[in-house]
């Protein structure tokens, strides 16, 4: 089965890195807001690629970034939130009552969400950062109908990045060209006894970038911000994202593909400033 949504952009308004100088110091400009088709949210569903959104709150204008004085972010304005969608069913869209505020201790960067529709409840979340590298985080994800903390490491080796969760490979990240372009996640099951912990090999999903434009990325080292978490490995932006699922033949030791693949693509355009569509700097508002 396949899925294809075209989205057809306007510029919205963005702004650059607090963990990366690299983007700010360039032409020094700061991005000032963002559009948030291109996140990719890791609690969704995978069929959804990371972005299931219904709508947006008639005051979102995209996800915004204030700074400090030190040009560092401070605090990030938008993000999904979940509305009842009639009986045990749920939508999400896009709104401005969801906050992050962003808070530093050296190569440390710890991002708090703040729901202001609810100033009781919040989420805070550890990244350790450095030279535009995600070496640590802690990060709360929902595992059935409660939150759990998971702690992920990260192992650079040549075009290769090794993810480790609570110690134990997870995913690896494989690049091109200084491109994120394929997330490989190796399934273990043991199908006789769904509730053993098993080594055995069952299968693995894959998530597929492509597409790249030569635009710099400005979302570049921002691992913090939520949904950018794979576009902050990238140099440059990606237009398609495809899911595919394979299993792994026991007998021929092979991975075969199940012919299942979900995948969307965009197109941002360019802006005035020859920068993508993606993105909206203060320059390019003072031009």
């Amino acid at each position: 089965m396949k899925y294809l949504l075209i989205i057809l952009l306007s510029a919205f308004l963005f702004s650059c890195s607090a963990s990366d100088d690299d983007n700010n110091s360039e032409n020094n400009c700061n991005l000032i807001s963002f559009e948030p088709a291109q996140l990719y949210y890791e609690f969704f569903p995978r069929q959804d690629l990371g972005f299931r959104v219904n709508g947006f709150d008639e005051n979102f204008e995209g996800i915004q970034i204030e700074y400090a004085e030190d040009d560092r972010i401070t605090r990030i304005i938008g993000g999904p939130t979940a509305v009842p969608a009639g009986v045990n069913l749920t939508d999400f869209i896009m709104t401005d009552l969801i906050q992050y505020e962003v808070n530093y201790s050296g190569n440390n960067i710890d991002i708090t969400t703040i729901f202001d529709f609810d100033q009781t409840e919040t989420i805070t979340n550890y990244y350790t950062i450095t030279n535009s590298r995600i070496l640590e985080r802690s990060v709360i994800r929902p595992r059935g109908i409660a939150n759990e903390r998971i702690d992920f490491t990260y192992e650079y080796i040549g075009n290769k990045v090794f993810e480790y969760e609570n110690e134990e490979l997870f995913r690896t990240f494989y690049f091109e060209n200084n491109n994120l372009i394929k997330v490989e996640e190796l399934i273990y099951f043991n199908p006789d006894n769904i509730f053993e912990d098993s080594d055995m090999l069952y299968g693995k999903y894959e998530i597929i970038f492509s597409e790249f434009d030569n635009l710099p990325n400005l979302l570049k080292g921002e691992f913090f911000i939520d949904g950018a978490f794979f576009k902050s490995f990238s140099d440059n932006n990606y237009h398609r994202v495809e899911d595919k699922y394979y299993l792994y033949n026991q007998q021929t030791e092979e991975f075969e593909w199940n012919n299942n693949t979900n995948w969307r693509s965009y197109n941002f355009g360019v802006n005035d400033d020859d920068s993508s569509g993606l993105f909206t700097t203060d320059c390019l508002i003072e031009n």
